[in-house]
């Protein structure tokens, strides 16, 4: 009984270390760029697929959409968002 509280220890001592460290992996301080808010965006998308081939090129402030879609109103759901 007593090693099993010697690692009950330890495996608490290790998680009080590592909390804060997986805290701040957590909460992003920087905002994200706009190619990863595009990314998040077309990920989201209701109908977005396996089958799907949806690419984008970001120019300054302006966003490039590029590939195929399945459904037609993927398309358009996707140049609106």
């Amino acid at each position: 009984m007593k090693p099993l509280k010697n690692g009950m220890r330890w495996g608490l001592a290790v998680l009080m270390l590592a909390a804060p460290v997986l805290v701040q992996a957590t909460s992003p301080s920087t905002p994200p760029t706009l190619d990863q808010r595009v990314h998040h965006e077309l990920a989201m998308l209701p109908y977005y697929n396996v089958f799907d081939n949806l690419e984008f090129a970001v120019s300054g402030d302006s966003v490039m959409l590029i590939g195929q879609v399945t459904d037609p109103v993927l398309k358009s759901d996707a140049a609106t968002s």
